[in-house]
């Protein structure tokens, strides 16, 4: 599993279970079942995301597919899931997302609250070492390649950048969104069903994560709708783990 300094269980979360001082929810034994998922879900994950339908009177049967690279974490004592979008509609698109905040909902059902940044990294993404140069050409879609069609040395860096400098360079891109005049976040709902994953635990291969997922858009200004109303996108989404080559 591929986190931030190899380790799978930072000591902060090791210490405050320790001390009994870390759960989820009033009731104790299922807080600790319920650290012991969140320790289970920590890693690297590819995702692909299916959008099915619009709503807003009438709904449509769409192609749009979102794909990229995503990681479940603990962080400030809850489950933290971020990353970064890498295609849109099968073209290269850029875009940092990460959890508000995640509830178990029961042991196989988390709902997982998030923020999308239209925010312009590409040039981040270069100068810190994500991508090179040629990776817009290299990219393809998880349907062709399990790893983007990227090479092992492309694939590894992109992997090794996310795990050092994701963290800090997602806090500079919200800030950075919300310090512009224009709207350019996005938010969100993740409801991911985690039953599969959990029965296949200690297996070679992990299970998908599924998920059902809502975006909210305002609409437009200009736009000749009633003022308030909201365009919303709806989907399924897969997570699958991955790991350096």
């Amino acid at each position: 599993m591929v986190t931030k300094d190899f380790q799978v269980i930072p000591n902060e979360i090791i210490n405050l279970w320790l001390r009994g001082e870390y759960y989820s929810g009033d009731i104790l034994p299922i807080s600790y079942q319920y650290i012991g998922i969140s320790i289970a879900l920590r890693g690297w994950y590819t995702y692909k995301a299916d959008i099915f339908y619009r709503e807003e009177g009438k709904y449509e049967i769409r192609d749009s597919v979102i794909q990229g690279v995503a990681k479940i974490d603990i962080k400030d004592k809850s489950l933290f899931v971020g990353g970064v979008r890498l295609l849109s509609q099968n073209k290269p698109q850029f875009l940092f997302w990460r959890s508000e905040f995640s509830h178990f909902l029961n042991e196989k059902e988390i709902i997982s609250y998030y923020k999308i940044f239209y925010y312009d990294v590409d040039k981040m993404l270069l100068d810190k070492g994500y991508i090179d140069n040629s990776f817009v050409k290299s990219i393809k879609p998880l349907n062709e390649s399990s790893n983007f069609g990227l090479s092992i040395d492309q694939w590894n860096r992109l992997l090794c950048a996310l795990r050092n400098s994701f963290d800090d360079d997602i806090e500079t891109v919200e800030a950075e969104c919300y310090r512009k005049e224009e709207k350019c976040v996005i938010k969100g709902i993740l409801h991911f069903s985690i039953k599969e994953f959990i029965e296949n635990l200690g297996r070679n291969e992990y299970e998908p994560i599924k998920a059902l997922y809502r975006q909210v858009y305002p609409f437009p200004e200009e736009a000749e709708y009633p003022k308030g109303e909201k365009f919303i996108l709806a989907g399924r989404a897969e997570f699958k783990s991955v790991k350096l080559l």
